[in-house]
């Protein structure tokens, strides 16, 4: 059970690697954002290097100021001596690593050309290896050579290597600020054990120190005082025997997993928070360019939302085409309905007529949204080349006016750290313009078959159709009895003559009279409460989410960087939720 239970942590720690190694690519054009990845990557073959040496043995450094008994320390531990000590000047300058005589070193990952090997057989070296690292604060002593500072490039570079540090200080130098400092790097991805050494002749400051390291943001549960120079001589005191016991209880085979997944997670916890410390001062910018991408869009389709209202209030025939049309198609068949497709009929004759000069927005909505699109599609095609040279404004988004809002989002992709490329797909504003206006008139048309649909149904309700029906059929019954009534009657039996052409034409003027009268006023009736609805339908136009944006390169940008920030927390809080406890050792807690 407990074996499942470290494979179920190693495999969410793996998860959790491979979403991080996902999130860093490809770059972002924010570069708030970019520098959090190239810190990301420059970090995660760290990681890997963690993973892949699960099964290796545990490399133990030291760490530590000048003359602080790193060397002694180490020769404690083993029980005789195998690094040179030196009480003062720096000693080690190349570091020794201390292994078993049967150690397999192909396992570790360090550079073993660049090492001094020394075989030792000591019952800690059966779990672990020892790495005596050189100084990080030698140029204190007074002494800056290049030789010191490439001391300093040595132990950088063997720091990544290693897995747990021995953090070495005595009274002198547990303040030295390049020592805190470079631990501060080197902690990440590392466990620690805290050792003050000089016990024959300095103070004990465990206390003092002990505050120190939780107000720097380290956990230090314990802390040991000894005399490494006594132990290596073989007189270990009960501080050092102490400091045996707890390396060796907590450096074991069975503990191995779970310190090395602990580094990990300190390691992708400490990443991840550094990331962040990019990001989320200059998460404020992204979100107020949002903010103006959006009332950019906004501000425009409230504009072009105006214009339309204008011009469907003003296109009553247009309106009055498209609503007997759907009548027609709820009414079914009846003798007014036969009038009234008559009459549709001839004004969708029109209406294609009227397509070919339309030049109005509402114009073209009104007509119908599939002959509309058709038109504007056959339109691009035919003249496409040309068409990208001309200014848009069927809407009244000409170039000037989108000109102005450039130079607004312009500054605010400046403030908000993006990449000028941000809007290198954005800057043929006329097709822009097009594409925002045919995405508005679009949705117009969708909006406009809906109020006409509505308008439709409502009236063409029972009674409604049962009164023009009525009134429709009285006339033609008039017309057919006085017909009847002298064809059968008054000619046979008065002798009158058959009604002619004198009864038919007036008859037929008349007809063609009380059918517009009918059709007049049934259409007065549809258009009645008209210019309300098409006041509403252009608000919610004005809210409504399109799918075409003046700047959708940009858009498509931010919304992304802002989707990966938003990733960045939910990764960092979830490396913060990995179990990195580390038994009696120490480690970063913030």
């Amino acid at each position: 059970m407990r074996d499942l239970d470290q494979l179920a942590r190693l495999a969410r720690l793996d998860d959790l690697t491979q979403r991080t190694l996902a999130w860093a690519e490809p770059e972002s054009p924010w570069r708030p954002l970019r520098r959090g990845q190239t810190l990301v990557r420059a970090v995660l073959p760290r990681v890997e290097a963690l993973r892949v040496r699960l099964e290796a043995p545990l490399v133990v450094a030291t760490f530590g100021g000048t003359g602080t008994g790193k060397s002694s320390l180490v020769n404690a531990l083993v029980g005789r001596p195998v690094a040179v000590a030196g009480r003062q000047r720096p000693t080690t300058t190349t570091p020794t690593l201390v292994v078993h005589p049967e150690a397999d070193l192909s396992e570790l990952t360090l550079p073993i050309d660049e090492l001094q090997t020394v075989e030792a057989n000591s019952p800690l070296l059966e779990q672990v290896v020892l790495l005596d690292c050189p100084d990080p604060d030698t140029s204190e002593a007074g002494d800056a050579t290049e030789t010191d500072e490439s001391n300093l490039a040595i132990l950088r570079r063997m720091l990544p290597h290693c897995d747990v540090l021995l953090y070495v200080s005595t009274q002198q130098k547990y303040r030295a600020a390049r020592v805190v400092e470079e631990l501060g790097q080197a902690a990440a991805g590392c466990k620690l054990v805290f050792v003050q050494t000089h016990a024959d002749r300095d103070a004990d400051i465990r206390e003092d120190w002990a505050e120190q390291l939780r107000e720097a943001g380290y956990d230090a549960p314990e802390l040991f005082f000894i005399d490494s120079m006594a132990a290596a001589a073989g007189r270990p005191d009960d501080e050092t025997r102490r400091l045996l016991d707890l390396l060796e209880d907590e450096l074991t085979g069975s503990q191995r997993a779970r310190i090395r997944r602990a580094n990990v997670a300190d390691l992708l916890a400490a990443t991840l928070a550094q990331a962040r410390q990019e990001v989320d001062p200059e998460r404020p910018k992204l979100d107020a360019l949002a903010e103006q991408l959006g009332s950019v869009d906004r501000t425009l389709r409230e504009e072009m939302a105006a214009t339309l209202q204008i011009e469907l209030i003003g296109s009553r025939g247009l309106w009055e085409r498209r609503m007997v049309a759907a009548v027609v198609d709820h009414w079914g068949s009846s003798p007014f309905a036969g009038l009234l497709r008559v009459w549709s009929g001839l004004g969708g004759w029109l209406a294609s007529l009227a397509l070919f000069r339309a030049r109005g927005a509402a114009q073209m909505a009104l007509i119908g949204a599939v002959q509309g699109v058709r038109h504007l599609q056959q339109r691009r095609e035919e003249e496409d080349s040309e068409r990208r040279q001309r200014r848009p404004g069927a809407l009244g988004l000409d170039e000037a006016r989108l000109q102005r809002e450039r130079l607004v989002i312009d500054g605010a992709v400046r403030d908000a750290g993006f990449d000028p490329q941000a809007l290198a797909g954005d800057r043929d504003l006329p097709a822009r313009g097009s594409d925002l206006e045919a995405d508005f008139l679009a949705a117009a048309s969708r909006r406009i078959d809906g109020v006409v649909d509505r308008l439709a149904e409502r009236n063409a309700r029972l009674p409604i159709r049962l009164l023009y029906e009525l009134l429709f059929l009285a006339y033609l019954g008039f017309v057919l009895y006085r017909a009847g009534s002298n064809f059968f009657y008054e000619s046979v039996f008065n002798d009158e003559p058959i009604l002619g052409t004198e009864f038919w034409i007036p008859a037929l003027l008349f007809f063609l009279l009380w059918s517009a009268v009918l059709a007049s006023l049934y259409v007065r009736r549809l258009r009645r409460g008209l210019e309300k609805r098409v006041r509403e339908m252009t608000d919610d136009l004005m809210t409504a989410q399109l799918g075409a944006t003046l700047f959708p390169d940009l858009s498509d940008a931010v919304h992304a960087a802002r989707r990966r920030a938003d990733e960045l927390h939910t990764l960092a809080a979830e490396a913060d939720s990995v179990d990195r406890t580390g038994g009696r050792l120490g480690g970063r807690t913030g």
